[in-house]
């Protein structure tokens, strides 16, 4: 039995019994589970239980106003209380298999176990080895016991520890394992076949189980009643009413006392360990206590240094993170002018794809010298350096249609030393100090032309009076910590290409806005401030990131890092056919939405000898195409972003009834429809607009092979 707060168990039964909550919750009749297990109970030819148990439980459930019904199971607890045949097994040894599946209140009842042999009486103690055969009830409180200290021994299994004794005193086991209130030669369990046969009990305390009320898992209820018995059955012990049913059922009074000492004993004892653990709790503490206040001037003195260390600290952290905060605005404020320059880009090459397209058509129809021709040139340089404006920003937001191969950056600067040092004069002194083992590359070689001729010419602009400029190549491994203060970084392995100048350098409130498109420090008309902003996006678009260091009248260094070469690059040429078609004849397909850039298209094929089958969206084409007329149609020019469906869609549409049908996309900028990172998917041809009648008749020449 536990025993701890038994001097309060009649109040708390009280309390129990008062609270509407245990008792007005039992609108049911509560199923009570018993297995025949004599003396503790029984069960009557008729069906009747009956037993010390039944009596005790009955007397609880009265006085705590709990209806019961006993359910006799053959099966035991397990089987009951899993399958909802009882909602309470009232003698439920608490095994540690059984406490993590069922709601086992503390015990009521310790039963304790002996092993029985016999020897002739009046002789010595038989002292042989462990019995070989050991009778025991079929129980798993007691299939438990015998397992623990009889482990390997046959297992003779009967219905009650009555009957355990009958196997051993018919010779049928060679011991039997049973509770310990029945081991008495005197009492009224003992078979009559150990006496007739002149034979007396020799016991072995094994050890005790405690009992407890099991529940049936999942049911509020039944675990309500639970507790209200629990409680109740406190009460009968210490008020002898629970002695007295056990003595009415010839229980020795030997044992009744001792049940009863053993829960005031207990009791008693977890007063005293809770006192004793109070005590030692307090003693602790007090020593904590004390040896903490010996250290406290070291500590203290130890603190402020620490204090004035976390102050450096957090001050140097606020530092950093100011300046992560700033960098990472300025990689947002980038990005979102990147997107705002390639959509105004987007637009604006429609109209300069109208402009030069008939500008160049109209050339063609006036004489030499003639002054209508020289106003149509002024136009189209008007309109050829608008062309170039709009491919630095789409440079800049990275909307380039780019065709990177793998490269030696070394080798491509040397190719360009020659024509770098006639850009720069013979004022500057310049110097190219390539790496060795430098990693391979992939970009586009054109890019690498434009970058490196920006940043000579910004180099050169900011030595008037002469300098020195520096072109370096090296390799660098970017770590994930040098990531964390620079937003535009990302870890791996680069090349890096280093162009500095001794000039006057860059004043440190507009060194953050240096990539910023149409930002420049010049003079008017000295430069559209494009420059840089094409080489942070070209950059960006070949993976890699531009980092910028300056101050003024010391110079400028510009590091461009490039990703290294992970593998192969892929193959994104279309292969040829073998028929040979000739220039400038057949039907070409135009897809367009845009009727100026549409009709000038119509032109300008009709211009370089071909017939062009108009549709104005990408329904109208695949209706063409699967007609009889689709089959005359040699290539499809096709915008790349149109209403309802884009050009890659539209491509696959038109394979499925034309199988082989050869497409050329033409847009204004890069549609991920097409690239992939701004690079060409394999097998798709394209033309950037803005394109002139020229530029649109050799790439309709290269598609057509």
């Amino acid at each position: 039995m536990i025993g701890l707060g038994s001097l309060f168990v009649v109040p708390a039964a009280m309390l129990l019994l008062m609270k509407p909550g245990l008792r007005a919750a039992q609108p049911r009749v509560i199923r009570v589970g018993m297995q025949a297990s004599p003396p503790w109970y029984s069960l009557s030819a008729q069906g009747e239980v009956y037993g010390p148990v039944v009596d005790i439980v009955n007397e609880a459930a009265r006085r705590g106003g709990v209806q019961i019904e006993w359910k006799p199971d053959p099966l035991g607890p397990e089987h009951a209380l899993v399958q909802g045949d009882a909602d309470l097994w009232p003698l439920m040894g608490r095994l540690p298999t059984r406490l993590g599946r069922f709601a086992i209140t503390e015990s009521w009842l310790d039963l304790g176990y002996t092993l029985v042999t016999l020897d002739a009486c009046g002789t010595e103690p038989h002292k042989d080895a462990a019995p070989a055969k050991i009778a025991r009830r079929d129980s798993q409180a007691v299939q438990a016991i015998v397992a623990q200290v009889a482990h390997g021994a046959k297992e003779v299994v009967v219905p009650t520890h009555t009957a355990a004794l009958e196997a051993l005193c018919t010779g049928q086991a060679d011991a039997a394992v049973i509770a310990e209130l029945l081991t008495t030669t005197d009492g009224p369990l003992v078979p009559a076949s150990c006496l007739e046969r002149n034979l007396c009990l020799t016991t072995k305390h094994l050890l005790s189980l405690e009992f407890g009320i099991g529940a049936r898992p999942g049911s509020s209820g039944a675990g309500t009643a639970a507790k209200v018995l629990r409680t109740t059955l406190d009460a009968m012990i210490d008020d002898g009413t629970l002695a007295g049913i056990l003595l009415k059922w010839g229980v020795p009074s030997g044992e009744i006392r001792a049940l009863r000492l053993a829960r005031l004993d207990r009791a008693r004892a977890n007063i005293l360990l809770g006192i004793t653990v109070g005590l030692v709790l307090l003693v602790g503490v007090l020593v904590a206590i004390y040896r903490r206040l010996l250290r406290t001037s070291k500590q203290l003195r130890r603190a402020n240094e620490e204090l004035q260390q976390s102050e450096t600290a957090l001050k140097a952290e606020y530092e950093r993170r100011v300046e992560v905060e700033n960098s990472l605005h300025q990689a947002q404020k980038m990005e979102s002018i990147g997107r705002l320059a390639g959509g105004v880009a987007h637009d604006f090459n429609n109209m300069l794809t109208v402009i030069l397209g008939y500008s160049a058509m109209l050339k063609r129809e006036f004489a030499a010298g003639s002054e209508p021709l020289r106003r149509l040139v002024q136009i189209e340089k008007a309109a050829d350096r608008s062309k170039e404006m709009t491919r630095q920003l789409l440079g800049f937001s990275r909307q380039q249609v780019i065709a990177p191969v793998p490269s030696d950056l070394n080798a491509l600067l040397n190719d360009l030393m020659g024509p770098m040092a006639r850009l720069v004069g013979e004022d500057v002194e310049l110097g190219f100090y390539p790496g060795e083992g430098l990693w391979t590359v992939v970009v586009d070689t054109s890019q690498v032309n434009q970058i490196l001729m920006n940043l000579v010419v910004n180099a050169r602009d900011a030595m008037p009076l002469g300098g020195k400029l520096t072109i370096e190549t090296k390799n660098a491994t970017i770590s994930p910590d040098y990531c964390v203060t620079h937003a535009e970084a990302r870890p791996g392995a680069f090349v890096v290409l280093s162009v500095s100048d001794n000039g006057v350098g860059i004043q440190p409130e507009i060194l953050p806005r240096v990539f910023e498109p149409f930002f420049t420090t010049k003079p008017k008309d000295m430069g559209t401030g494009l420059g840089l902003s094409m080489i942070y996006g070209t950059v960006r678009q070949n993976g890699g990131f531009v980092n910028v260091y300056s101050e003024p009248g010391q110079g400028t260094t510009f590091h461009i890092y490039l990703p290294r070469m992970a593998g192969a690059p892929e193959d994104s040429v279309e292969a040829a056919s073998d028929d040979a078609v000739p220039r400038g004849a057949g039907n070409v397909l135009v897809v367009e939405d845009d009727e100026l850039v549409r009709n000038l298209v119509t032109v300008a094929l009709k211009t370089i000898g071909y017939t062009p089958v108009i549709a104005e969206s990408p329904a109208q084409a695949l209706e063409v195409c699967a007609s009889e007329a689709g089959s005359d149609i040699r290539l499809v020019l096709t915008d790349v972003v149109m209403p309802g469906m884009n050009g890659m869609e539209l491509r696959r549409r038109i394979c499925e009834v034309r199988p082989g049908m050869r497409v050329l996309f033409m847009s204004g900028y890069t549609s991920n429809v097409i690239v992939k990172h701004g690079i060409l998917k394999p097998g798709v041809h394209f033309i950037q607009k803005p394109f002139t009648v020229d530029e649109l008749s050799r790439r309709i020449d290269e598609v057509l092979g």
